[in-house]
């Protein structure tokens, strides 16, 4: 599975969409919201499947996929 996102709706995502794609992601989860909001929901919907996997086979691994580190993560304290 892959999440893709940008900060601005001005920012495109279709460079992340197709990265995602030809890294063969089966499920992406795109959106367009700010690091800085604290609650991202196609995050969190990744995250729960990727969870929902992990509980359904242990013995596999879920692979979640990102563009870009910083495409994922928390802005600086």
């Amino acid at each position: 599975m892959g999440h893709a996102r940008t900060s601005t709706a001005r920012q495109e995502l279709a460079s992340q969409l197709e990265a995602l794609h030809r890294a063969e992601c089966h499920k992406v989860f795109a959106e367009q919201i700010s690091t800085w909001v604290k609650v991202r929901p196609e995050l969190e919907k990744a995250l729960a499947l990727a969870r929902q996997f992990e509980v359904a086979a242990p013995e596999s691994p879920a692979i979640f996929t990102v563009y870009e580190l910083k495409r994922l993560g928390a802005p600086p304290n």
